[in-house]
């Protein structure tokens, strides 16, 4: 179980069965749309699938700023 914090950065989201991602302040596991934010996939997104599998898909997800800073450190 992890906790998040307000005053620090989120961790890996990992496979929400295996790792739970706890909201700061409440208790209660952080949504599959919470998740998604923290990867920084839009609001709107629409995802398909069972919850087992967008979570898996959410998990699996490489936030575009980490990419874009992989990708901006290959090319130099």
């Amino acid at each position: 179980m992890v906790r998040l914090r307000w005053d620090s950065l989120a961790p890996t989201v990992c496979n929400p069965k295996k790792v739970y991602m706890v909201y700061p302040g409440q208790v209660r596991d952080v949504s599959l749309a919470e998740a998604a934010s923290l990867q920084g996939f839009p609001g709107d997104y629409q995802w398909k699938g069972s919850r087992r599998a967008v979570g898996q898909m959410i998990a699996n997800a490489v936030p575009a700023e980490v990419a874009s800073a992989i990708a901006g450190a290959l090319c130099m």
